[in-house]
């Protein structure tokens, strides 16, 4: 549609050209000249600032994911009316909402990750942004985590209205809301292909209590580092072990990573499976989660501990002075994406 408006622009410029030269006393053609040769840079314009912007906050969101929300909301003052900014706002929150273990400030983050959605889906639907499968795909995870969240948290307060408005833009903005019964959660098969887990963990996978020597100098350098700080030093949970060793084994067995678990379905697409926090509490429950980080592709503790440490995020949890136990695993997968995955959980 973009396109094709520049493109009768150009033809209206063209032939306002033509004209002009016939009529060179003609003051006024010469200024609709100027007016249609500037409205058809301002929608290139349009085009191309929409890909430089995705474009740029894609590459921060890779490699400085704490810069994302300051960038973006400068973005989305400056192209008030364009998704991107909305997009990776949305995204930002809802990744510190996956990591934050504090009831209120989840429900912070949620709340702000829907607003900036409804407003990335309603500027999108303009310029089909909405219709790409990048935003699709987010939208289910969305759908799917607030789903789960509005199902089982026990605050009150705000919830209400700010569910009203989750069930409002999984509903496209239609007065009716889908119901329970209205969700189709897309899963693959039940059967279980063999060396791969499904859905939620019982909380008896990787129970052997095993630490390998890398996992020990991995919690080596990290109290290490809380010593030169003053923190006291945390201790290895081998129940948060045991979780962390089953998620990095299934980011590497079922082809994804992040905080939720996903299954991978034969049509070569991951599923949603469960939530960070769901999953964990399936091995450890003594007292109250913090933190998780992830890491691929590195084999040795001291690769993996660098990615962290130059990570401000990753780095705060690993020196969070309420750490306690933690949990570390490490697990080699041949032929997965990244070889070796890391998994860090910590708790009071």
């Amino acid at each position: 549609m973009i396109g094709y408006s520049v493109l009768n622009f150009k033809n209206m410029f063209l032939k306002l050209s033509e004209k002009d030269e016939q009529m060179q006393s003609n003051k006024n053609n010469s200024f609709l000249v100027s007016i249609l040769l500037m409205l058809s840079l301002t929608f290139t314009a349009n085009i191309n600032a929409q890909n430089l912007l995705h474009n740029r906050l894609q590459k921060l969101e890779q490699n400085q994911p704490d810069k994302v929300e300051a960038v973006a909301k400068r973005y989305s003052k400056i192209f008030k009316k364009n998704p991107v900014p909305y997009y990776f706002l949305s995204k930002d929150q809802l990744r510190k909402f996956s990591v934050e273990s504090d009831q209120l400030k989840q429900q912070k983050n949620m709340a702000k990750a829907i607003k900036y959605a409804r407003k990335s889906q309603k500027y999108g639907e303009k310029d089909g942004f909405s219709n790409q499968e990048e935003w699709l795909d987010y939208r289910d995870t969305i759908k799917f985590t607030g789903y789960f969240y509005f199902k089982e948290t026990t605050l009150i307060d705000n919830n209400l209205d700010l569910e009203s408005k989750f069930y409002r833009f999984i509903s496209f903005e239609e007065s009716g809301y889908l119901l329970d019964r209205d969700f189709i959660f897309e899963m693959p098969e039940k059967n279980k292909i063999e060396e791969q887990f499904y859905g939620l963990p019982t909380g008896n996978e990787f129970s052997d209590h095993k630490t390998d020597e890398e996992e020990l100098k991995m919690l080596d350098l990290i109290n290490e580092e809380r010593k030169r700080l003053g923190l006291s030093t945390v201790e290895i949970n081998f129940e948060l072990s045991a979780a962390c060793k089953y998620h990095a084994y299934d980011m590497g067995t079922q082809n994804y990573s992040g905080h939720q678990g996903y299954d991978l379905g034969k049509d070569g697409r991951v599923y949603f499976a469960n939530l960070m926090f769901e999953r964990i509490g399936q091995f450890y429950n003594q007292s109250k989660l913090l933190t998780e980080n992830i890491s691929g592709g590195r084999e040795k503790a001291k690769f993996a501990y660098k990615g962290w440490v130059e990570s401000k995020g990753h780095y705060r949890n690993l020196i969070n002075p309420k750490n306690r136990v933690v949990g570390i695993g490490r697990v080699y997968i041949p032929n997965s994406k990244y070889g070796y995955y890391w998994v860090f959980n910590s708790a009071e």
